[in-house]
């Protein structure tokens, strides 16, 4: 074979195997499967907030008002606003709640679907998908009162002319006041026989009626005696917080 032959019959090898290799790489490209990451990604972004009004209008709808903390980006630290509607979770430390369980100063963390932001203020969210509301200890324990107490009052037991029947019904920091107290005592089997000068009455819903404590003075000590036939004894500072309720009556 004389070397012009083979010459071409090497270009001819060269060409259909790149030929072969381009093809393949088509066919590849086209079989291969599609990454939109447009339409298969969703990009989120988190701030923190505080509510500055709820808003309930006319046709039904809910609006949130917030204003951006400072431990934001700069770009978080406006007002906004968004529309409540059932595709957002809401939630406190894992567990559902509702949009009433939310108020005016409540500290909360919004996520949303990334999205142009309009220069306009407040600044509307179009797609708001979790809110996470932050309480510390104090509203807990608020909350958890709110949802097992309606109203207490404090009263005498009226049991001489000394101490004529007077009811005095607290306000609501009273009742955080009673409750912190009531939720720190050590109560024990109950051995003062005396008779108590006050109670404290208050309509429980967890319990499903109404629920007593009694007040005993005994040698300047103040002892709390509970439905269950047990007692315990104040300390100084409890009862002072006690004794600025009980002079209101």
């Amino acid at each position: 074979m004389s070397s012009k032959k083979k010459f071409f019959m090497v270009l001819g090898i060269l060409v259909i195997i790149g030929v072969s290799f381009v093809i393949g790489l088509l066919v590849g490209q086209r079989n291969a499967p599609e990454t939109n990451l447009s339409i298969n990604r969703v990009d989120t972004q988190t701030f923190y907030a505080c509510i500055e009004s709820i808003n309930e209008y006319n046709d039904g709808s809910i609006h949130i008002n917030v204003k951006g903390l400072e431990i934001n980006d700069i770009n978080y630290r406006g007002d906004f606003t968004f529309k409540v509607d059932d595709n957002i979770d809401m939630s406190w430390r894992g567990e559902k709640i509702n949009i009433s369980d939310l108020k005016e100063g409540d500290n909360i963390s919004i996520t949303f679907a990334d999205e142009t932001l309009y220069d306009i203020s407040p600044t509307p969210l179009q797609e708001v998908l979790k809110v996470q509301l932050l309480e510390d200890e104090v509203k807990k324990q608020e909350n958890e009162i709110n949802n097992k107490v309606t109203t207490i009052d404090i009263q005498t037991t009226g049991l001489s002319s000394a101490t004529p029947m007077k009811k005095y019904t607290l306000n609501q920091e009273e009742i955080y006041v009673i409750f912190s107290i009531i939720d720190n005592l050590t109560f024990s089997e109950k051995t003062c026989d005396g008779f108590p000068t006050y109670f404290i009455k208050y309509n429980s819903e967890e319990k499903e009626g109404f629920v007593y404590y009694g007040i005993e003075i005994f040698e300047n000590e103040y002892h709390i005696t509970s439905n269950d036939n047990e007692e315990a004894i104040l300390t100084n500072e409890q009862k002072e917080q006690l004794d600025k309720i009980i002079n209101k009556l």
